[in-house]
């Protein structure tokens, strides 16, 4: 597969950092309910404390290494990841021991804390058979954020999914980025603007958030909200043609190949 290439867009980064607030997405409520009614999280989660649950959680495994404990936490981060695994998500906790996914994720887990996230994603990434069934691309980088952060969402490296994917790489989904690379390249621009890896993904979140809401990222369809006197208008716009054009020109490669 050809590497995608990052293009950062020049918006106020630390503008839409302050803008930044995950718990309010609307697939996170919907997913903490589905989550409880399968009895895969306790009751008392809620939007405002998932975060801080989990990074209690970790905390807890980090100290005492119960590999029990595991289990648990895949399901809060699952959870915390929003709808788009509400299939997968309670099939994994459901049948966690008879596919001795312990034994797995601790594997994956010591990876990432050994310094090593690139090696745990695609240790995860199986292609022909998924190694845990419903954990994929797009929710990989999520634990990896949350267990290089110690816990802590915004110490973890950054996430990479079809949001980051649209804005940065023009690429419709996050399986086209190639993720040493990401993650090299987030660093990277993070530090030219006096940032985290992490912060600089949730302000892009927060931009999308603001233009496109989930299903319409980079494309020309905004939040009806939206004017050309919005914050960063033509940057929005620049990353809607762009991504338009890459789409166009996949198309057309597909074409000729079929053809």
């Amino acid at each position: 597969m050809k590497n995608s290439t990052a293009v950062f867009p020049e918006i106020d980064y630390k503008y839409w950092l302050s803008k930044y607030d995950w718990n309010i997405v609307s697939s996170i409520k919907r997913k903490i309910t589905l989550m409880q009614n399968k009895g895969c999280i306790r009751p008392e989660i809620t939007t405002e404390n998932i975060s801080s649950v989990i990074e209690s959680e970790i905390e807890v495994f980090l100290i005492n290494k119960n590999s029990a404990n595991l289990k648990d936490i895949c399901a809060l981060i699952q959870t915390w990841g929003g709808s788009s695994a509400r299939q997968y998500s309670p099939v994994i906790y459901d049948s966690w021991e008879i596919n001795s996914y312990e034994n797995i994720y601790l594997h994956f887990v010591e990876l990432i804390l050994n310094n090593k996230p690139a090696d745990a994603y695609y240790y995860l990434i199986n292609k022909r058979k998924p190694i845990i069934k419903g954990l994929s691309y797009s929710f990989i980088p999520k634990h990896i954020c949350f267990w290089t952060g110690k816990g802590d969402r915004t110490n973890g490296t950054p996430i990479l999914d079809d949001v980051i994917s649209k804005l940065v790489y023009s690429e419709k989904n996050s399986s086209k980025v190639n993720y040493s690379a990401f993650l090299t390249e987030f660093e990277s621009f993070a530090h030219s603007k006096g940032m985290k890896s992490s912060e600089v993904e949730m302000a892009l979140f927060a931009f999308s958030g603001y233009y496109w809401g989930t299903g319409n990222t980079a494309t020309k369809s905004f939040n009806p909200q939206i004017d050309n006197k919005s914050k960063d208008f033509e940057q929005a716009n620049l990353i809607a043609e762009r991504y338009l054009v890459n789409l166009k020109s996949k198309r057309n490669r597909k074409k000729v190949s079929d053809s």
